[in-house]
């Protein structure tokens, strides 16, 4: 399923950053997380001691310190906060260009995701995944409990994507489709453990498939619950355009830590393919950042009038 749309701005973005370099798409990030006991509990700031976090200043082994680094190493900021301690308002969204929910617990309100469907249309980006891990630890509260697929579909659905609970199959790795709408991805290898894949009606040309989903090559997974799309398609990484801005939700968490159980983001292709979904959903292709223009005589000054002809279309 191909997502025209997604291909024409990330054509416009591919010869922009050819034109005025990387530091023309320098993005602020905001990175989510919540705090949550073994037991399921939701901590208060300061209290007990919290089930896996991934907070970006944690350099141990289930810590996104590297996953900080690549995402700042391409010329991004990027910043944690806590769901509870934020509103996805207007104020808040503004200031940044992508907004990434990590492992939380907060079920966003209806004026929030009304707020965050505003600032989407408008060119910002998302990424979001699921895991058992945001209801606890998985040994207490079961690897099927709910809470992960509730606060991810909470804020997906509207756009025709459900996860499902944890399959707890493992590790897979699953390989990106050869022609996607994020070129340097085509064909690597996205792998995770786990898993939480993705569920869209078949055939729907909203949603691009990036990753398709295969468990020991059967497109079958033994718990469906909850899933409302009738006989749906299962992938690992969606990627849906939502007027300029986008979408993409991926099967698990794993491939984003530094060195924890199963996969992480140096297995197979993981570091490669965050740091270009990270630079896709950032450059916001849509928009063209003010610059100098280009100096006649460089080489720069035959392809800039593509620009205009290619945002006309």
């Amino acid at each position: 399923m191909k997502n025209v749309r997604c291909k024409q701005l990330l054509s416009i973005g591919l010869i922009a950053y050819a034109l005025f370099g990387a530091n023309s798409f320098a993005a602020s990030i905001a990175y989510i997380h919540g705090r949550v006991a073994n037991d399921g509990t939701v901590l208060a700031q300061g209290v007990g001691s919290p089930y896996d976090q991934m907070l970006l200043t944690d350099s141990g082994r289930t810590g996104l310190s590297e996953f900080k680094q690549l995402v700042e190493g391409q010329g991004h900021a990027i910043s944690q906060f806590r769901d509870s301690s934020i509103n996805l308002n207007a104020a808040f969204l503004n200031n940044h260009d992508v907004v990434i929910f990590g492992l939380h617990q907060k079920i966003w309100s209806s004026s929030e995701k009304t707020s965050l469907d505003s600032w989407l249309r408008a060119g910002g980006g998302m990424f979001i995944y699921s895991d058992s891990a945001s209801g606890g630890f998985f040994g207490d509260v079961g690897a099927q409990n709910t809470t992960g697929q509730t606060v991810t579909n909470n804020l997906i659905a509207l756009y025709g994507m459900q996860v499902t609970v944890d399959q707890a199959d493992g590790t897979n790795g699953q390989t990106v489709n050869s022609n996607t709408s994020i070129l340097a991805i085509n064909s690597l290898t996205l792998e995770g453990e786990g898993v939480s894949p993705v569920a869209i009606t078949q055939n729907d040309a909203s949603v691009e498939v990036l990753v398709p989903y295969k468990r020991n090559k059967n497109p079958l997974i033994p718990h469906p619950q909850n899933i409302s799309i009738a006989n749906p398609e299962y992938a690992s990484l969606v990627l849906t355009a939502i007027d300029d801005g986008h979408i993409i939700v991926m099967f698990d968490r794993q491939p984003m830590w530094n060195d924890g159980p199963g996969s992480d983001i140096d297995e197979q292709d993981n570091r490669v393919i965050l740091r270009e979904l990270v630079n896709f959903l950032a450059e916001r292709p849509n928009v063209v950042n003010p610059v100098d223009p280009p100096v006649p005589g460089n080489g720069d000054a035959v392809i800039a009038p593509i620009l205009p002809l290619l945002l006309d279309e």
